[in-house]
């Protein structure tokens, strides 16, 4: 199957690396030089670290380089059976993204978006055939972590659906179907809980306590701050806004969390954000509290 992947962040690095090695050929498209360079890396040492772990071979690592390609504009770009757009959650540039990406999916073909908290019925009507527009979103790091939500919008054909259920299923993962509402299953649950481990840091509660409790108490693997880095501060901050244009004040992001935002604080990906990360260093708590 040929795919398009839009943005070539961290989401859509992870996307385009699972369906290179399920065999797809993929084109990853972004406008950044970095971005690209970035995601290139990340997908090679990835599909690398498969191999020393045995868990993928050799031949099979280069067969799966072999399938991507990297591009900067939409020339060049051959018709994909499946156009899967991963940008960061802002509705104008997603809808201008889709817009622009619709006539590169075959008649036949599926637009999905990656959207963690955006409602696909408002998304879809920014492609040609909304019955063929799905929301498919991957969980962070896409490589690793098993589930992906399907989220049919209004309008979804059922052929759709199962034609993207087939598809998740086909790269290894676990898909479950969601309902059409901001934040769908996973990010409406997981929202309330990463603005309300910030609000006990701001109250003043160590982040590194907040985060071990959950682990210890809970069995959580990782703890609500170190997750909201991982994730980025940006990232859940815009996440947050959509929902609570959705549901209200309970999910407009705390203090802390806009603090964090507006410094550019925004996580692993900063270098910094609740913690520090430096190469060849455990992280350390970047909040200091009285």
């Amino acid at each position: 199957m040929k795919i398009l992947v839009l943005g070539a962040g961290t989401m859509g690095a992870g996307i385009a690396q699972v369906a290179i090695q399920a065999g797809h050929s993929v084109a990853l498209m972004d406008v950044s030089i970095a971005a690209l360079d970035k995601a290139k890396s990340k997908i090679s040492s990835g599909l690398a670290k498969l191999v020393s772990k045995g868990k993928l071979s050799e031949e099979k690592k280069e067969e799966a380089l072999g399938n991507i390609s990297y591009f900067r504009e939409y020339e060049g770009i051959e018709p994909v059976n499946l156009a899967i757009e991963a940008v960061t959650e802002k509705i104008e540039l997603k809808q201008m993204l889709i817009k622009k990406a619709s006539s590169l999916v075959k008649e036949n073909g599926i637009f999905a978006t990656n959207t963690s908290s955006i409602p696909i019925s408002l998304l879809a009507t920014s492609f040609t055939d909304p019955a063929r527009f799905i929301g498919m979103h991957f969980m962070n790091p896409v490589p690793l972590m098993k589930g992906v939500e399907i989220i049919p919008g209004i309008q979804t054909s059922e052929k759709t659906v199962e034609e993207a259920i087939l598809f998740t299923e086909g790269l290894g993962k676990i898909p479950s179907k969601a309902n059409d509402t901001a934040g769908f299953i996973t990010n409406r649950l997981i929202g309330i809980y990463l603005n309300e481990a910030a609000k006990a840091v701001l109250e003043g509660n160590d982040p590194v306590e907040v985060d071990r409790m959950m682990k210890v108490c809970f069995n959580m693997p990782m703890g609500p701050c170190e997750l909201t880095d991982l994730i980025g501060i940006d990232v859940t901050v815009d996440m947050l806004n959509v929902m609570a244009s959705a549901f209200g004040d309970r999910y407009i992001p705390n203090p802390l969390l806009m603090q964090l935002y507006n410094s550019g604080r925004l996580g692993r990906k900063a270098g910094i954000g609740f913690y520090r990360y430096e190469k060849g260093k455990d992280p350390e708590c970047a909040i200091r509290r009285k």
